[in-house]
């Protein structure tokens, strides 16, 4: 990649003291946020009460002081005072060649101000903006793009599948020798889109202008945050005729139905939107007393993750598609009924026991035990447990040690320590070496955003069923990952078939399906497969 530099400035900000707390780390293989009463496998991406999605429920988090959210080492600053402007961002230009196509474009990085209603700055958003050279930016398409958390920055979507460069893993995505290295990313989605990555409030170099300001520590105050940044860099940038669309991954899944709808009240009706293993609704992920829906929602995704780590019978190692065929049919027929009906005979329980054994390859005894309502993070432990392995929760298919074979829990997310390091050391690279934004602060992989706020609503499907009916040109696109155990796409067409939406917009609603995990676009042959999906989707619905 060739690069340019059009003005080499540094953003010199304010420094400003910071209160440390002692127990917060940064993003690793195992704990990352807080030291706290967290089940013992720590993930970025948590769900209701600070706990990890789809793991053990855990006592809710304590109430945040004002400076809980402080990490040790970023020394400053806190309240940037450049670079929130267009004349202070910091542009490079580049060449790429994609497919045999090469091409000119242009990287902006900066921050959006986010203000409130007297014109106050209350934070500020970071974003790395890239547009193809040469085309016409009134109406060429653009993509707003971010993970999720809450408390993720956008690295992973950023440095894995959207942006002009990628942070190599392995061929299927498994953790590659040191030093990592940065290459040009073949399966960018800038050939038929502008793109502009976004890091929500507190992650990335993204900052509240008060430290610990939990404002925007919730679902309502989220949304707020990036409706406005978007709207901002839209009228800042001259975009307003562009194709809009929206891109989020995990709980950008739920920001990114959320958005659909305050985008539309702010004026924005968007083109489509794009769910990379993505969530709705929460309900869907944390299994707790009284609630079945989770153990529906993850049944077909571990029937995958046995198929691929062989496990089960002969019969039902034919192939892939047609074992989740035939674990939906079951897991919507006498699983669903079963789970539905409580208490039952012995007899019952011992037969959807047995069955249940010879989809998902655990022993029926296990089974019975836990009246068949098997934990997902007792699935990761239990499947390979006499070889000494547990299977990862992003992605099932990368394994880890377990030094404890009699521990109900995995050690770590093994899929997890396999892409921490290499996004982490690549994203810091990249800022300063290819983008020349230069900081004294330190940019957030993972940030302490809790305890963070639902307002009694942990679901915005019904945002996306408002925008829907509201601008009924309006595109959804679902890409999901076969062995992905943060968040199954089962729960996803549960949540999208109870919507109540017309019947002519349920074809609205689009399904793209990958042999990979959940972050899809670690796998070379589902990075390549999900690149032509969303091209073929943005030009149909530009």
């Amino acid at each position: 990649m060739a690069l340019i530099v059009d003005k080499r400035k540094y953003c010199i900000w304010t420094m400003v003291p910071l209160l440390a707390l002692t127990l917060i780390s940064h993003r690793s293989s195992m704990g990352r946020l807080e030291a706290l009463s967290m089940p013992p496998l720590q993930q970025r991406r948590r769900g209701p009460g600070g706990r990890p999605f789809g793991m053990q429920p855990s006592n809710p988090m304590p109430a945040a002081s004002p400076t809980s959210n402080v990490i040790p080492g970023d020394t400053g600053p806190y309240a940037p005072m450049n670079c929130n402007k267009p004349s202070e961002w910091i542009v490079t230009h580049h060449k790429i060649t994609v497919n045999g196509q090469s091409f000119a474009y242009t990287a902006t990085a900066g921050f959006l101000p986010i203000k409130d209603r007297a014109g106050v700055i209350k934070a500020n958003m970071f974003f790395v903006a890239y547009t193809k050279d040469g085309t016409n930016r009134l109406t060429r398409p653009v993509t707003f793009a971010f993970n999720g958390g809450p408390g993720s920055s956008s690295v992973w979507l950023h440095l894995g599948t959207l942006g002009p460069m990628r942070a190599e893993m392995t061929y299927h995505g498994h953790l590659p020798k040191p030093p990592f290295h940065l290459v040009d990313n073949q399966q960018t989605w800038l050939p038929f889109t502008d793109v502009v990555m976004l890091d929500a409030v507190n992650t990335g170099f993204s900052r509240t202008t008060t430290p610990g300001d939990p404002e925007f520590y919730g679902r309502d105050g989220d949304l707020q945050a990036f409706t406005t940044g978007i709207t901002q860099y839209m009228t800042w940038e001259n975009r307003w005729r562009s194709s809009i669309y929206v891109a989020g991954e995990s709980y950008g899944g739920f920001r990114v139905a959320g958005l659909s709808y305050s985008l539309l009240r702010a004026g924005v009706a968007v083109n489509g939107i794009v769910s990379v293993s993505g969530v709705m609704n929460m309900s869907t992920l944390d299994p707790s007393k009284d609630d079945d829906l989770p153990y529906i929602s993850y049944f077909p995704s571990e029937a995958a993750v046995a198929w691929y780590h062989k496990v089960l019978s002969p019969s039902m190692m034919k192939s892939l598609p047609d074992l989740i065929k035939k674990a939906e049919a079951f897991d919507r027929g006498p699983y669903t009924e079963a789970l539905s009906r409580g208490f039952m005979s012995k007899a019952k329980e011992d037969k959807i026991a047995e069955q249940m054994s010879q989809f998902i390859g655990l022993p029926a005894k296990f089974i019975e035990r836990t009246h068949l309502r098997v934990a997902p993070w007792a699935f990761m432990a239990e499947l390979l447990r006499n070889k000494g392995e547990s299977t990862g929760r992003y992605d099932a298919r990368i394994l880890g040690e377990m030094s404890n074979r009699n521990s109900q829990f995995p050690e770590f997310d093994a899929s997890d320590a396999a892409t921490s390091p290499v996004f982490t050391a690549c994203m810091n690279d990249y800022l300063t070496n290819f983008l020349n934004f230069h900081s004294n602060a330190r940019y957030r992989i993972m940030a302490g955003v809790y305890p963070w706020s639902f307002g009694g609503n942990p679901d915005t499907s019904d945002d996306l069923r408002q925008a829907m009916t509201q601008n009924p040109h309006m595109r959804v696109m679902f890409c999901c990952g076969w062995f992905d155990l943060a968040c199954p796409y089962m729960g996803t067409r549960y949540v999208v078939s109870h919507m109540e939406l017309p019947r002519d917009l349920m074809s609205h609603f689009q399904f793209t399906y990958y042999p990979s995990g959940h972050m899809i676009y670690t796998d070379t042959p589902s990075r390549i497969m999900l690149q032509k999906n969303i091209d073929a989707f943005i030009t149909k619905t530009k």
